[in-house]
């Protein structure tokens, strides 16, 4: 019977109590109808449930289950929310109700539409309703009461609204904070006079039981109502609760201090009165877990930073350094910011990273004091952090930051220097000059564009405060004709680092004399101005043979008039654009600001990853160092292996070592994986943090898809997908997803562009969004955000018509007027509500003037169409008086020529009843006050001098006003379009959560960071672990997550970054080894590496080749397959030989390449090539050519183009392209002759085809 079934019978049984009030003898056979149905209803629920126990992650749908009820409990939250008229409860049945309602919306386990009642919970009105209840007195004897909210039907279910995963980990994000908000802004009479003083009452009594009598009547309703099952339960949701207020509102941090330590109290007791069954083992663990990562967060905020000057005992990741380098570090420690003995370095240098601007200062490039910059991976030396979270988290922020900001520090002090010695003048020739390509040499990417030019703002789809530039083209493609248009268009089109979407610029310039606020920078005469650029648009760059252009957004909008200024024709001044290609502000920035924003207490795995001093004293055995997943310890979980052995059923207890044992017997005899494949599952599977190290050759993808396999065959039981898989280019991701694909499982997204397989078309996420049904709530959200920006463009371009003219507006002025000038205000105040008058109609002396209407038919009085204080501003009221004057004075001209004039009239009329009077002129203002005695004149009797004076001493004030408008403006639309993608990435996240598997490369989390925040995987599996950032691991690690699998080989490649001072193979770099993997760093670590799984078997080289790497690197490697009978090369005297010749490299050419080619080497490589495919070796992936330059890999291309069609990777593509471009090379055998240079991967020859790729970046 299905639950809908049995709900239909609830309105019968409705009719049928009011009969059974009558007759005493049916209250037993009601009590049981309704104790059968709700037992039915339990059985239904459950059988669509795990089967196991899954409470693990950041919400509490596991927890306090809502329970199935009728339609009018499921849309009654939405009609309390969105009724106007509904003020408040009217008693504490409509409480329950509601509470039920919103519990039975939000879960997870019901198909419900959340998009509607979240925004409705946050509305004005839900907030009402939600202070209503936690106003409300409690108690735990008040199941029935009319005047108490019982705490275990009411508020726990309450807290269970306000802990659905729907609330925690949305992407409605606002809506989500102003919820917590609320519950903050009343957590003293919610939290600490009710909650905690309610579950201390459960705890004394040792039971949730409620001991109020019952009424003789219970509403059918109660029957179906939320409870909470254990005291564990509900008080594992209380912190759960704790934490989501803690990690979102930072004061919370320490008003919540007390509520923390009280409730870590309540654990210990709650563990007194347990029964210990092995459910509440398991509810107990997780208690405790999350119980102290509530006070390292609370910790982190009451105790100020120190300068953690002891060394460690211990440091995972702490690799064998020489004591020299830990004796440099100790004597040149130099704390961040205020800690600093010497005080802040510059007005970006902070103790907190939380403080720290992502993009540079002025004062930060210029200062000539070294950064603070953290060892990384070096024991017993000074940090300004203990061991832990916070340390790892506040290291790497600043190491990678410094990756982004050392290439443009260097570049830009070495180009001051150079800008110092020039003349005034002479900027122009700068760009031509030896020094500064001296300079382009040493400093790889910097790239200098000299006269710049601004032509305004420019509103750019739902970018605002855009400003377009117009500069002159790199030395390059300067000399190119406007004829040869396709060859600038291809410069640009392949140098894609230069001035990319996003990259960092700074325009340059210079003043006869220091600046305000500048006196810090090493040059005081130099004006800079950061940006990013905002478009790069092929055809503004290329079209004009002289100069291009591009969009920028500058950092601090109120610098915009430093521009303008400088675009008058008054100005001479000369603007560089200067630029440091790579340096990404958005490739950088997401994933500092992920730092940034992360509550280092809250990461998981910190005993691991990044123990304290008291976690490593706590490790006695290395091999029982890492505990299994959290969801492998759930009562009754087992793992099923099935999926991977032939007719055979095997089964895996992470806690039974006879398990272990039977299940690697099981799969040693009937699956396909080796020994050590079979191993290594069993060992990823038992352990939190899982390391498999793959060398060459040894089927890491083969592995890679059984371990899948595995876990998504254990979804239902474990509740822990979508599983998150990381690759590091896009190449591996494909094979990685279609190699899925192939084992039949579908159930897949591809996150990000950049794949080149047709097989993967459809299951990519973008495509997946443009047939997605959107909810209305996101399409309002969505078109809201449309609007409000289009609102914003407008308002900015008005204001910048404002600052680009001369004519001030009143609604610009009138803020400045009414705080510095309050008595010229009120004169123009009044005017502006028509009282004002600036022609009397009586002059002093009481002599009525001339009727207006005489006046060229023009009535002084009536008021202008102009505003009062444009008329003002223009000087309208003195012109219409002189034109005034210049009537009044011909027409009593007209009447003294008039021959009936009487000259002596005057003398004759004793009473002058009947004078004529002379015309009586208006006084035309022409002072000329100081500004200090204008302040209290009459604002119609200043002249037109005077009123420019006072113009001009408003206009810079007004102008910074009007800036600092726009700068807020600009952030106000950065908002809106967060929103906007907020709203999209809600619409993403609802996608994802219908998968199993969400596949994203290292580049795609950059790009993705909010919506993996809210995806809060629970399983990550990082392949090729050994190239990948350590920072990018970091920032995928939610609270939720429970399984962290790492796939590698630290012996290889390393990740790639800017700055080779941070490297581990740079003798600087040695304290720092930003390049150094968190596979490498815990597979290494000095004392208590963590357990590492090898595969040991290859089944790739023949073994003449493996063993070149078997002696140095891998002394198990293991020959296994085909290998021994692999057949010789044809052709070849050898299968293995090594060349050496006297040949010497090629020259450089005057721009400095910064690789290396020989000549001899291409073409000896050209020959044996064309050698081989003779032979046979004519098949798509025959043959591939490596080469470890760039520079060799340009002229390898080039020769062989010719013979063969190319297939090229994708990473080396790119910086080809680059490098080849930034040499201006031109020639016959240059790429620019080829259409084919812009793909990224040639069309092919099935005959004839080579793989050509350097070393660190073939696949």
């Amino acid at each position: 019977m299905s639950i809908s079934a049995v709900l239909a019978a609830e309105p019968v049984e409705d009719r049928a109590i009011g009969a059974a009030e009558e007759d005493e003898d049916e209250d037993e056979d009601k009590e049981e109808f309704w104790a059968k149905q709700k037992a039915q209803i339990a059985h239904i629920i459950a059988a669509t449930r795990p089967a196991t126990i899954q409470i693990a992650g950041n919400g509490t749908d596991d927890i306090i289950v809502a329970s199935p009820s009728n339609e009018d409990i499921q849309y009654f939250a939405m009609m309390v929310l969105t009724k106007k008229d509904f003020v408040a409860f009217k008693n504490l049945w409509l409480i329950r109700r509601f509470v039920n309602s919103c519990l039975l919306n939000l879960s997870n386990h019901h198909s419900v539409d959340t998009l509607r009642l979240l925004p409705a919970m946050a509305s004005l009105n839900g907030q009402g309703r939600l202070k209503d209840i936690m106003v409300m007195p409690m108690g735990i004897d008040a199941a029935y009461s009319e005047e108490l909210l019982s705490f275990q039907s009411v508020v726990l279910p309450f807290v269970g609204v306000l802990t659905r995963e729907a609330v925690c980990i949305s992407n409605m994000e606002n809506e989500s904070n102003i919820i917590y908000t609320t519950v903050y802004d009343n957590h003293q009479s919610f939290i600490g006079d009710g909650i905690i003083r309610c579950m201390q009452e459960i705890l004394d009594r040792g039971s949730l039981a409620d001991h109020s009598p019952a009424p003789a009547k219970i509403p059918p309703e109660n029957k179906f109502m939320c409870e909470v099952t254990s005291v564990s339960c509900a008080l594992l949701a209380i912190v759960r609760l704790v934490f989501q207020i803690i990690t979102r509102i930072r004061d919370a941090r320490i008003d919540l201090g007390p509520t923390v330590r009280t409730l870590a109290a309540q654990v210990q007791k709650c563990f007194e009165i347990s029964n210990w069954t092995e459910r509440d083992r398991y509810i107990n663990k997780i208690m405790v877990k999350e119980v102290h990562r509530l006070q390292r967060i609370v910790s982190d905020a009451e105790f100020p930073i120190v300068p953690y000057l002891k060394g460690a005992a211990a440091n995972i990741g702490a690799q064998s350094v020489n004591e020299p380098i830990k004796t440099q570090i100790r004597n040149t420690f130099d704390p961040p910011g205020a800690l600093s003995a010497y005080g802040q370095r510059h007005n970006n240098d902070h103790v907190e990273i939380s403080e720290i601007k992502i993009t540079p200062t002025l004062q930060e490039i210029t200062c000539s004091r070294t950064p603070f910059l953290p060892s990384n991976g070096v024991p017993d030396v000074p940090h300004s952090l203990p061991h832990g979270w916070k340390r790892q988290v506040d290291t790497h922020f600043r190491l990678y930051r410094e990756d982004m900001m050392d290439p443009l520090r260097r570049g830009m002090m070495s180009f001051l220097d150079v800008l110092k010695q020039t003349p005034f003048g002479e900027e122009d020739r700068l760009l031509n000059s030896k020094e500064l390509h001296k300079i382009l040499d040493n400093n790889v990417g910097l790239n200098v564009y000299g006269n710049v030019q601004v032509f305004g703002m420019i509103q750019d789809k739902s970018k605002v405060g855009n400003i377009k530039i117009r500069f002159s083209q790199p030395p390059q493609i300067q000399g190119v004709t406007a004829s040869k248009y396709y060859k600038r268009n291809e410069f640009w089109w392949s140098c894609k680092n230069r001035l990319m979407y996003g990259g960092l610029v700074y325009l340059v310039s210079r003043t006869e004399g220091p600046l305000d606020g500048e006196q810090n920078a090493s040059t005081p005469h130099t004006q800079m101005i950061l940006a990013v650029v905002a478009r790069r648009n092929m055809d503004k760059l290329a079209t004009d043979p002289k100069t291009a252009q591009i969009n920028i957004k500058l950092a601090d909008p109120r610098q915009y008039l430093l521009l303008l200024n400088s675009a008058s024709e008054k100005s001479s001044k000369y603007w560089y654009l200067v630029e440091s290609a790579g340096v990404s502000c958005g490739s950088y920035g997401r994933i500092l600001r992920a730092l940034q924003q992360s509550i280092p207490a809250s990461l998981p795995f910190g005993k691991y990853l990044a123990p304290t001093i008291e976690e490593q004293a706590e490790i006695t055995n290395i091999s029982n160092l890492v505990e299994p997943p959290t969801y492998a310890c759930a009562p009754t979980f087992q793992y099923d292996l099935s999926v991977l052995v032939r007719g055979q059923e095997c089964r895996l207890d992470v806690n039974s070592t006879t398990s272990v044992e039977r299940a690697f017997r099981t799969l040693q005899a009937h699956s396909s994986l080796d020994d050590t494949q079979a191993t290594a599952l069993i060992d990823t599977l038992r352990r939190e943090v899982a390391l498999i190290n793959g060398p060459p050759g040894t089927d890491v993808a083969w592995f890679s898809i059984a371990l899948m396999q595995v876990l998504l065959a254990n979804k239902a039981h474990s509740e822990c997908g979508p599983i998150l898989c990381i690759c590091n280019t896009n190449h591996a991701l494909d094979q990685f997803l279609e190699h899925l694909l192939e084992k039949d499982i579908l159930d897949i997204v591809r996150v990000g562009a950049g794949s080149k397989s047709l097989k993967l078309e459809k299951y990519n996420l973008q495509a997946l969004v443009e047939v997605y049904e959107k909810p209305y709530q996101l399409r309002k959200a969505i078109y809201e955000a449309k609007m409000s920006l289009e609102s914003d463009a407008k308002e900015i371009n008005q204001i910048e018509q404002t600052i680009r003219g001369d004519c001030l507006q009143w609604k610009h002025v009138r803020g400045h007027l009414e705080l510095d000038y309050p008595y010229l205000f009120d004169q123009f105040a009044t005017a502006c509500n028509g009282t004002y008058n600036t022609s009397p109609d009586k002059d002093d002396d009481g002599h009525e003037e001339v009727d207006s209407k005489e006046v060229n038919g023009v009535d002084p009085k009536r008021p202008s169409s102009n505003h009062p204080f444009d008329r003002w501003r223009t000087g309208q009221d003195i012109q219409e008086m002189k034109v005034y004057n210049e009537q009044a004075q011909k027409l009593w001209e007209n009447r003294s020529n008039d021959p009936e004039h009487n000259p002596f009239e005057m003398l004759s009329d004793s009473n002058g009843k009947n004078l004529r009077q002379s015309p009586v002129l208006r006084k035309i203002p022409l002072t000329s006050r100081s500004v200090d005695l204008l302040l209290d004149c009459d604002i119609w009797s200043m002249s037109m001098n005077e009123r420019e004076l006072l113009l001009n001493q408003w206009r810079p004030k007004v102008q910074e006003n009007l800036l600092t408008r726009i700068s807020e403006l600009v952030e106000h639309a950065e908002t809106l379009n967060d929103n906007k993608y907020r709203a999209m990435d809600e619409i993403r996240r609802c996608i994802l959560r219908e998968y199993s598997v969400v596949g994203i490369t290292t580049n795609g989390i950059v790009k993705y960071q909010e919506l993996i925040k809210q995806m809060a995987p629970k399983i990550i599996i990082c392949q090729e672990a050994g190239e990948v950032l350590e920072s990018y691991i970091l920032t995928t690690l939610a609270p939720s997550t429970q399984h962290l699998i790492l796939i590698g080989d630290h012996k290889q490649l390393r990740p790639q970054i800017a700055t080779y001072g941070l490297s581990s193979d740079s003798p600087s770099g040695k304290k720092y080894n930003l390049d150094m993997s968190l596979f490498e760093r815990l597979v290494t670590s000095v004392k208590n590496p963590l357990p590492m799984s090898v595969l040991t078997t290859q089944r790739r080289m023949r073994p003449c080749i493996s063993n070149l790497i078997r002696r140095p690197l891998y002394p198990d490697l293991l020959d296994g397959g085909d290998v021994h009978v692999y057949p010789s090369v044809s052709g070849m005297g050898e299968d293995l030989f090594f060349m050496h010749h006297d040949h010497p490299e090629d020259a450089k050419d005057m721009y400095g390449v910064q690789s290396y080619s020989n000549s001899f080497e291409v073409n000896m490589t050209e020959a044996l090539a064309i050698y081989l495919i003779k032979n046979g070796y004519d098949q798509p992936g025959d043959i591939a050519i490596l080469t470890p330059y760039l520079g060799q890999l340009s002229k390898l291309r080039a020769a062989l183009k010719d013979s063969f069609m190319l297939v090229i990777g994708e990473q080396d593509q790119d910086d080809l392209d680059q490098n080849e471009l930034e040499e201006g090379n031109y020639g016959q055998d240059s790429m620019y002759n080829q259409v084919e240079a812009h793909i990224g991967i040639r069309s092919v020859s099935l005959q004839k085809q080579l793989t050509l790729s350097t070393t660190g970046n073939y696949q």
